[in-house]
């Protein structure tokens, strides 16, 4: 299931034995910034959780069944929520609620993406809430089987990018256009998934545009051992909204107070949004998936594309916290 802000959410019911059944379900001011799924919070239902991809904060829009709310279009009639219903204990993307105890609640799952390991929460309210007794006991899972041979290694990593990803102030920063920090997220994932005789290439650049990556992925077309690139990762598009505009019309207001840059923290807002919101041939949106694309088309190999627009280093030791935050692996 996938949805656009302010547009219809359309899944597809299957009440077996009957054929498929269409149904809408309208709900606005529905964000693009967040991970949208269904799941019974025990009203034997399937209500619509919107889960935060930042905060992993999750509220609930309470399914009252397939009654057709009045003016909207909706199949289904939906409360509101006032606030979230759950709190998040990660990035959205890591978060998710099946029933894992069967007692017809929605249960909140969160998959750590470095470790592989989870954590539940068990959404057991006979008294409207409070947390979970202070015990854990692990659950009677069948044992892992034998690995005889170790995983197999990465072949080849290359990394795009623009001051996000070059890392611009981390450690030590290079002198050139490109000023990439010590702690860029190229060399601290090659820390990790690195080996002697992986091929690595490093292309990230500061101030680089949606033109610029592409003029990148055009100069690495020459490099004779493209087909070694097995992942690649790339955060673009920030520059292409005016970044620097926001920073410096919203944030710093370096010369008067804010009230005084108001008015153009305001027009770079709506200049960025309307960026965002361009669904055209030719907008930033297009733009960012021709140059995914373009990517997997040059690597000539199967490659995972893992964008990142989530922050990517800690705040505190600007050390790296997960490399695969973000949108999910795009694996071809």
């Amino acid at each position: 299931m996938s949805t656009v802000r302010n547009q219809p959410v359309i899944p597809f019911l299957t009440p077996s034995p009957l054929p498929p059944v269409f149904f809408i379900i309208l709900i606005k001011a529905i964000s693009t910034y967040a991970h949208h799924v269904f799941s019974n919070l025990g009203d034997g239902k399937a209500d619509f959780l919107w889960i935060d991809k930042f905060t992993g904060d999750t509220s609930a829009w309470i399914n009252q069944g397939n009654i057709p709310a009045p003016g909207t279009g909706s199949s289904f009639t939906w409360t509101a929520p006032s606030g979230p219903v759950y709190q998040g204990a990660a990035q959205g993307n890591c978060i998710s609620y099946p029933d894992l105890d069967g007692n017809g609640r929605a249960d909140m799952h969160v998959v750590d993406a470095v470790t592989n390991s989870a954590v539940t929460w068990f959404n057991d309210c006979p008294d409207g809430g409070g947390d979970d007794p202070d015990t854990m006991t692990t659950p009677p899972l069948p044992a892992p089987p034998d690995i005889d041979t170790p995983p197999r290694q990465v072949r080849g990593y290359i990394a795009f990018g623009d001051s996000y990803a070059a890392g611009m102030g981390t450690a030590t920063t290079t002198t050139d256009k490109c000023r990439i920090g010590g702690n860029n997220i190229g060399d601290l994932i090659k820390g990790v998934i690195g080996h002697e005789g992986m091929y690595y290439k490093r292309t990230m650049c500061s101030g680089d545009t949606v033109e610029g990556l592409n003029s990148k992925i055009d100069a690495w077309k020459n490099d004779e051992a493209t087909e070694k690139a097995e992942v690649a990762t790339v955060s673009i598009g920030g520059n292409d909204l005016g970044f620097s505009d926001l920073v410096m019309n919203c944030i710093v207001t370096p010369l008067y107070p804010y009230s005084w840059y108001k008015q153009y923290c305001t027009t770079s807002l709506q200049d960025a949004r309307k960026k965002l919101d361009d669904l055209g041939n030719t907008g930033l949106r297009s733009q960012l998936k021709e140059a995914y694309k373009k990517i997997v088309n040059t690597a000539n190999t199967p490659v995972c594309l893992i964008p990142s627009w989530e922050a990517p280093y800690n705040r505190a030791t600007m050390s790296l916290t997960t490399p695969f935050l973000g949108l999910p692996p795009l694996c071809y």
